[in-house]
């Protein structure tokens, strides 16, 4: 079965909160069932950001959507500071 995929990427500077959010990506992704989302998560995948400074930080934000009527099954966000 398909999911959709979505990854948001929210830049934070110390002192003027978010300075922008963007679509990190957007895709279908084949699992065998919704579960393994939600129980088989990882940040593995994520390498840093090296041109990020000590003021800043990324919000990383992964949701998985059920492609056949666009509901959310799972959604997991993390500070880059903190993977």
């Amino acid at each position: 079965m398909k999911v959709r995929e979505v990854i948001k990427i929210k830049e934070w500077v110390d002192g003027s909160g978010y300075n922008y959010e963007e679509i990190y990506s957007d895709k279908l992704v084949d699992v065998d069932v919704e579960e393994e989302v939600q129980e088989n998560f990882s940040w593995d995948w994520w390498e840093k950001d090296s041109s990020v400074r000590g003021n800043e930080d990324l919000r990383i934000i992964v949701e998985y959507y059920r492609v056949s009527d666009d509901t959310m099954i799972a959604k997991f966000e993390a500070w880059q500071s903190e993977i």
